[in-house]
């Protein structure tokens, strides 16, 4: 029972935070839309992947809510030097 209970919780918050976004007029429609798979997995009682699921929105929405830094950006290689003959 301990794992429903977590996932219950995580997909509360994630709610929470998305009337947040909401309020604050931050595009989300595509965490919803990873959301409602959360949901279904849970409800389905495929309780890991609802919760990774779930902890994936959670990041998304921390993010754009800016609660936490963005990863850091890959660094992009140098261009390749021309050789001339």
């Amino acid at each position: 029972m301990r794992i429903i209970d977590d996932v219950s919780n995580v997909l509360e918050s994630v709610l929470r935070k998305v009337e947040e976004a909401q309020r604050r007029q931050i595009p989300v429609r595509d965490v919803e839309v990873s959301l409602s798979r959360a949901m279904l997995h849970f409800q389905r009682k495929n309780y890991q992947k609802a919760m990774k699921q779930a902890l994936a929105c959670n990041s998304l929405l921390e993010q754009r809510l800016g609660l936490v830094p963005p990863p850091p950006a890959s660094p992009v290689p140098p261009p390749p030097k021309e050789v001339t003959l």
